[in-house]
């Protein structure tokens, strides 16, 4: 258990994590751009699922998808304990 717990990601530095949450705003205002123009030309309210979409692809651009993961869920822990079993 040790061995998961030492594996987590590093903090964020303040810079780092502000420069995030700005993308994060900055996804939210476009998805929302365009989830109003496109429900004021079409009428059609379905367009304001541009915003979790914008958030997703830019989650992908501007986070590090990787950091989510622990090296227990990649597999490389989980491989080397087995071969530790006697």
């Amino acid at each position: 258990m040790s061995d998961y717990i030492s594996s987590s990601p590093a903090r964020l530095s303040s810079k780092e994590f502000l420069k995030r949450l700005a993308w994060l705003v900055a996804c939210v205002v476009i998805g929302a751009l365009i989830g109003f123009v496109g429900s004021a030309l079409s009428g059609n309210q379905i367009w304001y699922t541009a915003i979790p979409a914008v958030m997703a692809i830019g989650w992908l651009f501007f986070a590090d998808p990787s950091q989510c993961e622990s090296a227990a869920c990649r597999g490389t822990e989980r491989h080397q304990n087995i071969r530790n079993i006697p």
